[in-house]
């Protein structure tokens, strides 16, 4: 028995799952360590952090063994357990309990008869299913069960109108016919009698003849479209009998090679399923809440393959994954092959022979008269599909009536609509008016504001910037220089279009830099460091031709004045997209730059000659 029995390999079989389980190298555990530990000792040495419930289960793997003699009472446990449970945690993914329990039990198991495994069914069920889906590699052997064969019942068939006795139909038909010459005769009859003595005789014998005859061809024509209807009746009901027959579907074994998160939606996952032979398809499945991509991996699964192939968000998928799930929707598992199973091979159901289709036409909508939700919620559905049908002057009158509700809700809408818009745009404008207001109290403010800083910061930087630049390049001179000049000048008179330019184009590029440094904005690298370096360029230029003694190139400041242009507008869309004080300061600095240039060119301040190189 258990008690006597030997559970190093139980040891063995739980290290090497649980190793498996947790993405661990297996041979890290070492046989001495399996041998000199028990199962509680083993576990706490591969599982650093387990959780409470874990540790539940790992107690009673340790009680199982050294218990002897009360092993049935905790399997009793253990079967009341599983009896609501597919696994021993919530869900339907095997755990680390899982592994541990069913290494510990196998070998007590293994050694029971037939008659006192059937004790404990749902025991066998879950290690039946712990088996399949938990690699404990070759050191225990699997336990072959005797499962009993599901024979599932006939699909009922529809009584037809066209399934009765058309013998019977045409014994009716018939027999209303006769009524009917019969009654047309006594009438016929009783008019002769009724006629007064002395008429003419009026020969009607050889007329009464011919509506016999004619009556005799009805009557066979009558039965004659009875018998067609009759056999054209079951013809019917068989096709539409294999519409709704599982054996139009083809349902094949395949395995997951490769499964990947759909570009375009995050509840879908994209599989390459193996069919074997090379047949390799693209599934897209909604199965991203479920499941992480790596855990569909090398996982074998069912899935209908003759669905017509389509585009699920641009992607195309060529197969449908059957799964499971509660009524929640809360947990979805594939389902699970048949043990032995091929891949490629077609699954069929006991009492459904048929060939599956090419093709599914989904005008037809088979796939959903096949799959319903259950049979109870089919019948529900049914009847309340018969509660709603109405008679179509019904719907038209509850059509009407919608579409009456519909404009008046649309008129009551559009008076809204003019009200709202009246009083928003009013709000709107004075919003405006004020906002205009606080921009240019605002605007003064920083101005005094920057003219003070600005004083403090040149007094000073300037004697360290002239410290600076002597060992600096050219460029880095012209700039120092320039800006270090800047506090010098005595009006605006005096400003030329490189003091503003260098000045400008290096904060712009400097803050252009920390910006995208800091916050990872494209944004600040197009119009903060770009064009900031493209007028300082500029600026350098001009301030170098000007230096030679030469005219200062027209082009120059047009290309300074654009840049500022530019700037100017990117930051006036940014205020009034978003407001906020850094913005105003933002928009007046570039209108005054842009401003500057614009002048310049107007006054024709570029025309005239620079001052020595020493004054600038």
């Amino acid at each position: 028995m258990a008690a006597a029995a030997d559970f190093t390999q139980s040891k063995q079989a739980m290290s090497y799952a649980l190793c498996k389980h947790l993405n661990l190298d297996p041979n890290s555990i070492s046989s001495t360590l399996i041998k000199e530990n028990d199962i509680a000792s083993l576990f706490s040495h591969i599982v650093t952090s387990p959780q409470d419930e874990v540790k539940k289960w790992v107690e009673f793997s340790s009680n199982f063994v050294l218990s002897d003699g009360e092993q049935h009472a905790l399997l009793g446990n253990l079967n009341q357990h599983l009896s609501q449970m597919s696994v021993l945690l919530a869900g339907f993914k095997p755990s680390a309990a899982d592994i541990i329990v069913f290494a510990t039990v196998h070998v007590f198991m293994c050694h029971l008869s037939d008659s006192e495994l059937q004790k404990y069914p749902n025991i066998l069920r879950w290690m039946d299913y712990i088996q399949n889906v938990v690699d404990f590699g070759m050191t225990l052997q699997k336990i072959n069960l005797t499962k009993s064969i599901f024979n599932p019942p006939a699909h009922p068939k529809k009584a037809d109108k066209g399934d009765g006795d058309p013998n019977s139909k045409k014994a009716v038909s018939g027999q209303k016919v006769a009524d009917k010459s019969d009654v047309a005769a006594d009438s016929k009859k009783a008019a002769g009698e009724n006629k007064v003595p002395g008429d003419k005789a009026n020969p009607t014998s050889t007329k009464n003849n011919k509506p016999s005859g004619d009556k005799k061809k009805v009557q066979e024509k009558t039965a004659g479209k009875t018998e067609a209807a009759a056999e054209k009746a079951p013809q019917k009901s068989a096709e539409k009998d294999s519409e709704c027959s599982v054996s139009i579907l083809n349902i094949q074994v395949g395995v997951i090679r490769k499964a990947w998160k759909h570009p375009s939606a995050d509840s879908l996952l994209v599989e390459e399923i193996d069919l074997g032979d090379g047949n390799v398809r693209q599934v897209v499945s909604g199965l991203a809440k479920f499941f992480s991509p790596d855990e569909l991996v090398n996982r074998h699964v069912v899935l209908i393959t003759n669905v017509k192939p389509g585009k699920l968000r641009d992607v195309m998928s060529a197969g449908l994954v059957l799964c499971a799930s509660n009524k929640d929707h809360t947990v979805v598992e594939p389902l699970i092959p048949p043990e032995g199973a091929k891949l490629g091979e077609r699954i069929s159901f006991a009492g459904f022979d048929g060939k599956p289709e090419d093709v599914l036409n989904p005008k037809k909508k088979q796939l959903d008269k096949i799959t319903p939700m259950s049979s109870e919620l089919g019948d529900d559905k049914e009847k309340e599909t018969e509660k709603i049908e109405i008679e179509p002057e019904e719907a038209q009158e509850v059509w009407r009536e919608m579409l009456k509700q519909f404009k008046a809700e649309a008129i009551r809408m559009q008076a809204l609509t003019t009200q709202a818009y009246d009083v928003y745009s009013k709000r709107a404008r004075e919003v405006l008016l004020e906002a205009s207001e606080k921009l240019r109290i605002q605007a003064d403010k920083a101005q005094k504001d920057l003219t003070i800083i600005a004083a403090e910061v040149g007094e000073e930087g300037q004697e360290y910037l002239q410290l600076a630049a002597k060992n600096s390049p050219d460029s880095i001179k012209d700039i120092t220089e320039t800006i270090n000049a800047v506090g010098n000048l005595n009006g605006p008179s005096d400003y030329k279009d490189y003091h503003v330019g260098i000045s400008f184009g290096t904060f712009l590029t400097v803050g252009g830099f920390l910006n995208f440094m800091l916050t990872g904005s494209t944004s600040a690298i197009r119009f903060g460091f770009v064009l900031g370096f493209a007028l300082l360029a500029l600026g350098i230029s001009s301030l170098r031709s000007q230096r030679a003694g030469g005219r200062q190139p027209r082009l120059l400041l047009k290309g300074q004045a654009a840049i500022a242009s530019v700037i100017f507008f990117k930051d006036l869309s940014v205020f009034f997209r978003y407001g906020w004080f850094p913005n105003v300061f933002a928009v007046l600095l570039s209108g005054m730059v842009a401003t500057f240039y614009i002048h310049r060119i107007v006054t024709g301040g570029h025309n005239g000659r620079t001052e020595s190189s020493s004054d600038n």
